[in-house]
């Protein structure tokens, strides 16, 4: 393919700019982790026919543009990671050249990945790749005379109505950047971001030829031959992006510069000779859900790549097609990047408040756990003080007992003491009494005994009258028995 002589020096080398990170790659982490791949193609063609028109070429005039943006944006907890890619072609036809050549030639693909210390704020890594899908050809209705300067100095002259100044992916530029980000202005009309670190670049353009032209030389173009380029330094950004009027307008603006302390530069120029900066600008007026007009302006200023400022605009009305929607397909990145933070603030709200409300809990089950340990004690202590009362009572009741007892015991050896006084004065008594009775009965027994004599005298007595008597009765029988058989 081939690009129209008179394209910037940008046609022929692709910007390479460090993007600013737009709002819907610094999105607030959402509380469960989701996947949003997006991908829509964008078409838009011109159509002119002049036929004696006054200051135009008989003939038609065709333009026709393609692009292509897809993503995938994950997010996990306080972990985004966006993934887009970016194709932009365009092609024109003139009556002045009878063929289609190249005008636009853009081909992206950028990864970004940010963690979310504050809702606002955190770090962030980038890595994107830039470069043209086709060749890269200027092409002249008549012979045009190119001074070529080689990177050996040498200068070779060529006269031709076409030049290649490239091929297919040439130029290519890789940067790296990593650091801190912020958002201290977030609303709908104005989302202002920065982010500062250490950024990276490399362009591989060796071989590759870019317009130079010095302008007091009407009949000549210059061209320079490019080299690689290796950079590293400190990087910072800063942009803003808005929405009015529901959404129809809306506009990006940003600024980007890298200091390269570390260079390949051939002249040995300081970092400050080096500096890198690039202004963009992305404006869009939507007519319908699928027509808008868009215009983009991007400025680089790229001293050890191509001495000179590389400037292009872009003016397009568009036809959209979504093939892929993301889940907020109605919302714009500022809008997503708001209603994702609104959920991920809401989130941490309820978080909050489940926070607070666990430490109350918590502070709860320890009053409880302190009032059960104070009533455990206060149960400990009445029991320990009812079991010293008891204790007490007990050994109250038992001395009172022991006292009892003594006393008891006292009146005891008392009646005791008294009984044995008593039996002691009964006995005495007693004896007194036996020994009185003794001798009453040993009076009694003197008398007895003194009748018993006098009876054992008058039983004697009157054994010897019984004696007597018998002996006299004895005789008198046998006399009478004698005196008996004689009368017979």
């Amino acid at each position: 393919m081939v690009c129209a002589a008179g394209s910037s020096a940008v046609a022929q080398e692709k910007v390479d700019m460090t993007e600013f990170v737009t709002a819907d790659q610094i999105v607030a982490p959402p509380a469960e982790p989701t996947y949003e791949p997006m991908l829509s193609l964008n078409a838009g063609a011109a159509l002119t026919q002049n036929k004696d028109v006054v200051g135009a070429i008989d003939g038609v005039s065709t333009l026709f543009s393609l692009g292509i943006s897809g993503g995938l944006l994950y997010s996990n907890g306080n972990h985004t990671w966006k993934n887009s890619l970016t194709v932009d072609e365009s092609w024109a036809r003139t009556p002045a050249l009878e063929q289609f050549v190249k005008n636009n030639d853009q081909f992206e693909i950028e990864s970004l990945y940010n963690y979310f210390v504050l809702d606002w704020f955190g770090p962030f890594a980038r890595l994107s790749l830039n470069t043209a899908i086709f060749d890269t050809e200027i092409v002249t209705a008549e012979p045009v005379v190119y001074d070529i300067t080689r990177l050996d100095g040498s200068v070779d002259t060529q006269t031709a109505t076409s030049l290649k100044l490239g091929d297919s992916l040439e130029p290519l530029s890789l940067n790296q950047s990593i650091g801190l980000f912020a958002e201290p202005i977030r609303s709908k009309p104005l989302t202002w971001k920065l982010r500062i670190g250490a950024g990276a670049r490399e362009t591989f353009a060796e071989g590759v030829l870019a317009v130079n032209d010095d302008a007091d030389t009407a009949n000549v173009v210059e061209v320079i031959e490019l080299d690689n380029v290796y950079q590293a330094g400190l990087e910072a950004f800063t942009g803003a992006e808005g929405r009015f009027d529901g959404g129809r307008f809306t506009y990006a603006v940003g600024g980007t510069a890298l200091m390269p302390f570390l260079n390949n530069d051939d002249q040995d120029r300081t970092a400050v000779d080096l500096l890198r900066w690039g202004l963009k600008a992305d404006v869009t007026v939507a007519v319908t859900e699928w027509m808008g007009l868009n215009y983009g302006l991007k400025i680089l200023n790229d001293p050890q790549l191509l001495d000179a400022v590389q400037i292009q605009n872009n003016l397009l009305l568009t036809f959209k097609y979504t093939f892929i929607e993301p889940d907020s397909k109605d919302l714009t990145p500022s809008e997503k990047a708001a209603e994702l933070r609104k959920e991920a603030d809401e989130a941490e709200t309820k978080a909050k408040e489940l926070r607070e409300q666990a430490i109350e809990e918590d502070k709860k089950a320890e009053e409880l756990k302190a009032a059960r340990r104070a009533k455990l004690s206060a149960l400990n202590k009445k029991a320990v003080q009812d079991a010293e009362a008891e204790r007490d009572a007990m050994a109250a009741e038992a001395a009172a007992a022991k006292e009892e007892a003594a006393k008891e015991k006292a009146e005891a050896e008392k009646a005791k003491e008294e009984a044995a006084k008593a039996k002691a004065d009964a006995e005495k008594k007693e004896a007194a009494l036996a020994e009185a009775k003794a001798e009453e009965e040993k009076a009694k027994a003197e008398e007895a005994k003194k009748k018993a004599e006098e009876a054992e005298k008058a039983a004697a007595e009157a054994k010897e009258k019984v004696e007597g008597a018998a002996g006299e009765s004895a005789e008198n029988t046998a006399v009478e028995g004698e005196s008996a058989p004689a009368s017979e």
